[in-house]
């Protein structure tokens, strides 16, 4: 099963074009050039960031991130861990 498919598209409600696939694509890379080489991060963690930027509740977002962490796992932008 490809990563992506753990939340299909209709259901995440996202357009993995738009803008806030490409916000959150951000929050997670910036998470991870923050920590040291080889260090991991939580979606929850890119959630919050996401929901404080946006003035949203992050719980609310962690569908959407879990969703973009895949295509990018997909891509090969992002290594998961677990």
């Amino acid at each position: 099963m490809l990563a992506a498919d753990l939340f299909d598209r209709a259901e995440a409600g996202l357009d993995p074009e738009g803008e806030l696939a490409a916000r959150i694509r951000g929050v997670l890379l910036g998470l991870l050039r923050a920590r040291r080489p080889q260090a991991t991060i939580c979606p929850s963690e890119a959630a919050r960031e996401l929901g404080r930027e946006l003035g949203c509740e992050w719980r609310d977002l962690m569908r959407p991130v879990r969703y973009v962490a895949g295509l990018m796992v997909e891509e090969g932008s992002i290594e998961p861990l677990q």
